[in-house]
């Protein structure tokens, strides 16, 4: 390394034999010195400038080395060099700071890492330092694209999804508002749900919203809804409670579907009775009576109407030859009941109930049918009189609508699975199945702010594989993926369920150990040392990670603690691995 060469000043004085070199080579940021004068002549890198970018000092001589071997397009490469000489001889002219920039760049394995390089001018060199934020913008990316994806899904849902306030104001709708209502989402944002609800049902959706703000869930209401050009349409929404992560209600959410064609189809079917009921009434009703051996004594004459038989024909008939299997064992089930009743001296119910009759032409039609047994007055039957009433349309109707029911019952169940997959998107590592760094964060944040409000201990581990590069040397990605999930799996196992763990990055993760002191903290670090050091992985073999440990300190911010935490890990890593440090 050019560490040989490189001095900062003469009056620098070592300290138990070690140099300033010594101290730059161990600073786990890559970093680089550089002359100021018109060769820009790279003066010193160290390890970490190494180990993270592969490029030694006889690879990167000169600034212009540099620029060459990162950006493959030799313009690019140009261009940035010399947009970098210019914030060098502005900085210099004007005493002012060197712009950071942002660079994608090529490493001598021919990956690339997206990296902040920061430049400092200190007299008569340039400390240029590197700030590896791949896996940032990485993690950035797939967040983004998730939200993309749930925002797709969303404004694409043909139903309407909106949120209301705790006063029952609109703080959100969905795009297909403008489909079912008319109206533009932004709208009707800050309008109180009553300004779009009829008045036949306010009274209906007001106990509805206050059951949900008591906590109840998954309550169903219909409803009519004024659309923009003054019509109203009806409305089914499911609304619930949305609680935060302490359990608190802080808003509604709901989820409406336009009905009104169903709504339509049960006002036809309301109408369709009522006019079978009146033609039924005055011609359609078949009477007939049985004897008490379950022979047909008598047909009135709208049998020939109702399935094309002559009140005759309809007399010879059996039972099987009149109604459908199932109706006929409806049929004798009555019966029976009704000897075993009269056999037991008391007296039979009527019948009331739905059969399916067979036409002449060989189709079949459903009667609503009535029966009352006639008694003499010792006790024993006279006959059996009904009369059976056409409900065919009634019965479409009603299977129409079940299935109708059915549709909207799983398109609700589907919304609900997809809604459940989308959060876990949202908040786990695909590989390992723990929180991800954005949700850990927010969770972590909460528990610092319930720490400072009740005194309680707070407490945090990290740890990083030891060697991890190694594995993935030697035995391909697919097994280093093995290793985070086997090690993910323990860190569930030997961690309570209170406890919150989370993949930090490549193969650094972070465990937040709530109402935990510092010893209680360590030992659960060394419990975890200890299982992963004596863990058997397939093609494998055993890994061991290094720990760092820290307590959260009253009103310290989240990146401080960290800080800490990840100092102590390096400590324990450059210790020689395998150990549990605190800071």
């Amino acid at each position: 390394m050019s560490s040989s060469k490189f001095t900062l000043s003469p009056g620098v004085i070592p300290l138990a034999g070690v140099t300033l070199s010594d101290v730059l080579e161990e600073i786990p940021t890559p970093l680089a010195f550089v002359s100021t004068d018109t060769e820009f002549k790279v003066l010193f890198i160290n390890r970490a400038f190494t180990r993270t970018f592969g490029y030694t000092d006889e690879d990167v001589k000169h600034v212009s080395d540099w620029t060459s071997l990162v950006y493959p397009d030799a313009d690019i490469g140009q261009s940035k060099f010399t947009a970098w000489q210019i914030d060098v001889e502005t900085s210099r002219q004007n005493d002012t700071p060197i712009p950071d920039r942002e660079s994608h760049v090529r490493c001598k394995d021919s990956t690339y890492r997206d990296v902040i390089v920061q430049t400092t001018l200190l007299n008569t060199m340039l400390l240029v330092t590197f700030t590896d934020i791949s896996e940032h913008k990485r993690i950035s990316n797939e967040l983004l694209e998730k939200e993309k994806q749930f925002r797709r899904f969303v404004e694409n849902a043909n139903d309407i999804i909106f949120t209301l306030n705790l006063d029952g104001h609109f703080t959100y709708t969905s795009p297909n508002t403008r489909h079912s209502l008319g109206w533009e989402p932004e709208e009707i944002i800050g309008w109180h749900f009553e300004q779009l609800v009829h008045s036949a049902e306010m009274r209906a959706c007001l106990n509805a919203f206050e059951s949900a703000l008591k906590g109840n869930e998954f309550i169903s209401i219909e409803y009519r809804a004024r659309r923009k050009d003054g019509s109203w349409c009806w409305q089914a929404s499911n609304i619930e409670p949305i609680r935060d992560d302490f359990g608190q209600i802080i808003a509604v959410m709901g989820i409406g579907r336009d009905v009104t064609e169903r709504k339509q189809d049960q006002e036809k079917l309301m109408i369709s009775e009522a006019r079978y009921r009146l033609l039924s009434d005055n011609a359609r009703d078949v009477i007939w009576t049985l004897a008490s051996d379950g022979s047909v004594t008598y047909v009135s004459p709208s049998v020939e109407q109702t399935r094309g038989y002559t009140p005759q024909e309809a007399m010879q008939q059996t039972i099987d030859q009149v109604l459908t299997p199932e109706s006929v064992a409806l049929n004798r089930a009555y019966l029976a009941a009704m000897r075993a009743d009269l056999a037991a001296g008391r007296k039979p119910k009527p019948f009331r109930g739905h059969m399916e009759y067979r036409c002449k032409d060989g189709s079949t039609y459903w009667c609503d049918v009535i029966a009352t047994p006639i008694l003499a007055e010792d006790g024993s039957l006279l006959e059996l009189i009904g009369v059976s009433r056409d409900i065919t349309d009634h019965k479409n109707q009603e299977t129409h609508l079940k299935r109708n029911k059915e549709a909207a019952d799983a398109l609700n169940l589907e919304l609900e699975t997809a809604n459940k997959k989308l959060n876990y998107i949202a908040t786990t590592d695909p590989l390992t199945g723990l929180w991800n760094r954005r949700h850990f964060e927010q969770a972590v944040e909460r528990e610092m702010a319930l720490a400072n409000r009740h005194g309680t201990p707070l407490s945090a581990l990290t740890f990083d594989i030891d060697h991890f590069k190694k594995v993935n040397d030697t035995h391909g990605h697919l097994a280093g993926d093995s290793v985070l999930v086997a090690l993910s799996e323990l860190t569930l196992e030997h961690t309570r369920a209170t406890d919150i763990s989370c993949r930090w990055g490549g193969e650094e993760f972070m465990v937040v150990l709530r109402n935990t002191d510092l010893q209680a903290a360590v030992l659960v670090a060394e419990k975890l040392r200890l299982a992963f050091a004596c863990h058997e992985i397939p093609l494998i073999g055993k890994v061991t990670a290094s720990f760092g440990v820290t307590i959260y300190q009253a009103n310290e911010s989240l990146q401080s603690w960290f800080g800490r935490t990840d100092r102590a890990m390096y400590e324990a890593k450059h210790a020689g691995r395998n150990r549990v440090h605190t800071g």
